[in-house]
């Protein structure tokens, strides 16, 4: 079986099947049939869907007339498509545009024009891309990994098909980082995620090859989680797996079980396939022009980048420590600029961002706010007294406001210097986002300021 076209010698001796691409009338039978067993007897509350679907066709038509997008989607990812709506519609409510929206964010993702696809089809249920509520990209990979390829039902043993396919994930980075950083945002998790990976050397021959997909087969026992880069020479021996061609055969003592075939060498061997077992194939942005589109076409796919995570963590900040973050990467864009680039080694597009999303935090972190009522509370908040004289305590008050109101985490000082010094950082921070701060700020430049009528003017912008 091949995807490429063979020379004269190996076509005569071979049997070929040429599949056209489907007629509108085919498609639309076949997205009856994605939805419902017998579209021909469906009840009433069924009908406005498949009328649904079969507008769809036409906007899965006009995609794939888009060069850029035939190449990386095919028919594949629109029954999946059809099939996610299935699987999680309501039967009260319907095919939903935040249905439709959630399904285009699985199947048809990994495009630079994502939201055109979104609009495009979301005009088949008269609904604006801008209107519905949009899942970041780390959500929308992690509901993906949590959503479990294999179907059960231990009952009667009939099973649905395996509807939720494997994931390909389009890196931009020049040093394959992102699989870093998507443990550090929890998305993969240590305890149960195996990375893979073939390299070039001249050393690392077929055997370090087969050592690979011998790990990878042991993975898919074992139920891991499989992360797949570098791998394109040994992707030929998944061909049943990343198609989930699966044997069923029930075992008397543990039930259903899953068997496919992995190649190893010149040997086919079947393998069991564990039912947690997921598989993320990593592929190069600059390797997708010469990937085969039947390839693509068997994995979600998904494009993340250092930028998208940066601004994903940006979202989640307070709004003045966001401010902060955004003058940093300004001030180190302005400094890597006044040197050629030659004076940085490996400096690229994603340097910086690499570089702030290493200091920041990337889930799970929980950022104070603060409000009148916090003004008025904090007062009766007990301050270190070590040294501390009446002017000091006041000051204390006031840095503790403007760390909550900015973000930051306070830690105490215990010198009037260093607390005036901190005060007014702050307030000039405040004051690039906050009109009532920037007032105070003009009054600590044109007048003689005191602790007491610092505190005033900080109490009365809060």
């Amino acid at each position: 079986i091949t995807n490429h076209i063979l020379d004269a010698a190996k076509t005569n001796r071979a049997v070929s099947l040429f599949r056209p691409t489907p007629s509108e009338k085919d498609l639309k039978a076949l997205a009856k049939g994605c939805l419902c067993v017998d579209p021909e007897s469906t009840p009433e509350r069924m009908r406005k869907d498949l009328e649904i679907v079969v507008k769809f066709c036409s906007a899965y038509y006009i995609i794939m007339k888009t060069e850029r997008f035939k190449k990386l989607y095919g028919l594949r990812d629109f029954i999946h498509f059809i099939n996610y709506i299935r699987r999680k519609r309501n039967r009260f409510d319907g095919i939903t545009p935040q249905l439709v929206l959630q399904s285009l964010e699985r199947n048809f993702n990994g495009a630079e024009g994502f939201k055109e696809i979104c609009s495009v089809f979301l005009e088949q249920v008269e609904a604006k891309y801008d209107d519905l509520t949009k899942r970041n990209i780390v959500d929308i990979l992690d509901s993906s990994l949590a959503d479990k390829p294999l179907t059960y039902k231990s009952s009667s043993h009939n099973e649905t098909p395996n509807e939720v396919r494997y994931k390909l994930i389009i890196d931009p980075s020049k040093d394959g980082s992102i699989l870093q950083l998507l443990f550090m945002f929890g998305v993969l998790k240590r305890e149960n995620t195996r990375m893979y990976m073939c390299s070039d050397f001249p050393g690392d021959g077929q055997l370090q090859k087969i050592n690979t997909i011998a790990a990878i087969r042991h993975s898919a026992v074992a139920g891991h989680t499989v992360t797949m880069s570098q791998t394109d020479d040994i992707h030929e021996s998944f061909y049943d797996l990343f198609n989930q061609n699966f044997r069923k055969i029930v075992d008397p003592n543990t039930g259903l079980r899953y068997f496919t075939n992995i190649a190893i060498g010149a040997h086919i061997k079947p393998s069991r396939v564990d039912q947690n077992f997921q598989c993320i194939v990593v592929v190069k942005e600059s390797e997708i022009i010469n990937t085969p589109a039947p390839f693509l076409n068997r994995f979600e796919k998904y494009y993340i980048s250092h930028q998208n995570l940066l601004n994903l963590v940006l979202d989640q900040l307070p709004l003045h420590l966001k401010t902060l973050v955004n003058v940093v990467y300004k001030k180190v864009e302005e400094f890597c600029l006044l040197f050629d680039a030659g004076s940085f080694y490996g400096i690229n597009e994603e340097t910086i961002c690499s570089l702030l999303l290493s200091v920041l935090p990337c889930s799970g972190h929980k950022y104070t706010t603060t409000s009148k009522s916090f003004a008025s509370q904090v007062v009766g908040t007990q301050f270190s007294t070590r040294g501390s004289s009446n002017q000091t305590l006041l000051l204390q008050i006031v840095v503790r406001w403007l760390h909550e109101l900015g973000g930051f985490c306070y830690m105490e000082c215990f010198s009037l210097e260093e607390l005036k010094h901190d005060a007014n950082t702050i307030i000039c921070l405040l004051a690039t986002t906050n009109s009532k701060f920037a007032a105070v700020l003009e009054n600590l430049e044109n007048c003689d300021t005191t602790i007491t009528t610092l505190s005033q003017w900080t109490t009365d912008a809060l």
